[in-house]
C-alpha cells in the first residue's frame, strides 16, 4: 500500500493553493504511475523502505548524512524530501469515532546546534517536515479538531514533504517513528506493522544523490536490498 501512495501524483489543477487542503477528500493521493515509476530512481533521487514492526515503547531512529552535493560548506542543506508512513491501526469499534486507539507518526530532524548568549551550545532538533495536503509544519500547536478534519492525525496512511534551499548548520539528520495511544490504550503485544518510505532527491535534477546516500548508508555497516517485482503471467 505504502509504494504506491508514494509513487501517486495528482493533476497539477488538484495541487493549486485553493484546491490542494481539499484535494484528498476527491482524489486520494492522487494515482500511481506504473511499476517501473514505482520501483525504480534516477540517479538524481534515491527511496529508503524501513517496513518492519513497532513494539510497544519504542522508537525507530536512523540517522543519516544529506548527500555532500546537497551540503553547502556552511553545513546548510539542499533539495527536497518526501516521506510516506502506512500501518495497521490498533481497532476497537466500541468507541465509534475514536475506533482507531493508536497512530503512528514520522518527524525528521536536522541536528542543529545553537549557540546561548553566554556560549553555550544546545541541540535544536524541529521537524523539517510539512504535511503534504497544505503545508503546514508539524512543529505548530494545532488544536485536536483541526488535526482530525484535516486528517493529519489518527488516519493509518500519511504524507509528508519538504523541499529546502538551504536549512540548518549540520549535515546530520534523524528520521524517527514514533507512536500516541489514546487514554486507556495499549499497544499489543505483538507491535503495530508499518511501511515507511522516504526519497532524498535533488530539484534541479543534477546532484548524485543515490549514489552518496547508498555509500553513507553501507559505510555506516547497513545492509541495503534493492526491491524486485516478479512478473506472474496468468492463463
Amino acid at each position: 500500500m505504502a509504494l504506491p501512495v508514494h509513487r501517486s501524483t495528482r493533476h497539477p489543477a488538484m495541487m493549486k493553493k485553493p484546491l490542494r487542503p481539499i484535494a484528498r477528500e476527491f482524489v486520494g493521493f492522487g494515482v500511481p504511475g506504473d511499476s517501473e515509476a514505482c520501483l525504480a530512481d534516477d540517479p538524481r533521487s534515491i527511496t529508503l523502505v524501513f517496513a518492519d514492526v513497532l513494539p510497544a515503547k519504542r522508537e525507530l531512529s536512523f540517522v543519516f548524512t544529506w548527500p555532500s552535493s546537497l551540503t553547502g560548506s556552511d553545513g546548510k542543506c539542499r533539495g527536497a524530501v518526501d516521506i510516506t508512513l502506512a500501518y495497521s491501526p490498533v481497532v476497537d469499534a466500541a468507541f465509534d469515532a475514536e475506533c482507531q486507539r493508536v497512530q503512528l507518526a514520522a518527524t525528521l530532524h536536522q541536528l542543529n546546534e545553537t549557540m546561548t548568549n553566554e556560549g553555550e551550545i544546545i541541540p535544536n532538533h524541529t521537524s523539517q517536515l510539512k504535511h503534504y495536503d497544505n503545508e503546514l509544519p508539524q512543529n505548530l500547536d494545532y488544536t485536536e479538531k483541526y488535526l482530525l478534519e484535516s486528517g493529519l492525525k489518527w488516519t493509518p496512511i500519511k504524507r509528508y514533504f519538504r523541499e529546502m534551499r538551504g536549512v540548518g548548520n549540520r549535515s546530520d539528520w534523524r528520521l524517527s517513528l514514533s507512536a500516541l495511544t489514546r487514554a486507556g490504550a495499549i499497544i499489543p503485544d505483538e507491535g503495530i506493522g508499518f511501511a515507511l518510505l522516504m526519497t532524498i532527491s535533488d530539484p534541479k535534477g543534477v546532484a548524485p544523490v543515490y549514489d552518496e546516500v547508498r555509500a553513507e548508508v553501507l559505510r555506516r555497516g547497513l545492509r541495503l536490498a534493492d526491491i524486485t517485482a516478479q512478473a506472474r503471467i496468468g492463463v
